[in-house]
């Protein structure tokens, strides 16, 4: 369903990922550059090298600040449109439901989908194009650049690899019960606020 909303939108999608790619490229290069000031620079007390690679770092991070900026632009607008254009379809969907069928999924839980969980949707579009590109982007390049730089590093890397996944593996599982229990009660703090009003 988000894939078909997506589809209508593929060129800004496809731009947010673009600059997004950019600005990880940037957080990548930063401390590759500032490890050659150490080594070449600090190291030799050469100022006339510290100097020329702090330039070429304060560019690398202009065009960073550039990317996470027009990556924000698009992604912001895209999730935006599509939050817009899901609950006018789901409000048009409602319209032609008949009254057996409203009773059946309850107001409150109709009011829900169209608030609330078309946030969720949004924020999750929004998500996709910062956080579960950008984070894998940044991953790889990162273990790329520790093999290819620090190869006796590569067990520690291991382990807080292990570490990590585990721990995101534990939060996914412990936080879907919850999300589904907070859905849940959603329904019914809109139940109750219907009938209130």
């Amino acid at each position: 369903l988000i894939v078909q909303y997506i589809r209508r939108h593929i060129g800004s999608f496809c731009a947010a990922i673009f600059f997004l790619t950019v600005e990880a490229m940037a957080d990548l290069l930063q401390p590759t550059f500032m490890s050659h000031i150490v080594d070449d620079g600090v190291k030799n007390m050469d100022v006339r090298r510290i100097l020329s690679y702090g330039v070429i770092m304060f560019m690398i991070a202009l065009v960073g600040a550039f990317g996470a900026v027009m990556r924000n632009l698009f992604a912001s607008r895209t999730s935006q449109t599509i939050g817009k254009e899901m609950r006018s379809d789901m409000f048009r969907k409602v319209q032609n439901l008949s009254l057996e069928n409203i009773d059946r999924l309850q107001p409150a839980s109709i009011i829900t989908r169209i608030t609330n969980d078309v946030t969720q949707v949004q924020e999750f579009i929004n998500g996709c194009m910062r956080i579960m590109v950008k984070e894998p982007i940044t991953c790889i390049g990162a273990i790329v650049l520790v093999i290819v730089q620090t190869p006796q590093q590569i067990p520690v890397l291991v382990v807080i690899l292990v570490a990590a996944f585990g721990m995101v593996a534990a939060n996914m599982r412990l936080g879907y019960p919850l999300f589904g229990i907070l859905q849940g009660k959603l329904d019914r703090l809109n139940n109750v606020s219907r009938e209130f009003l």
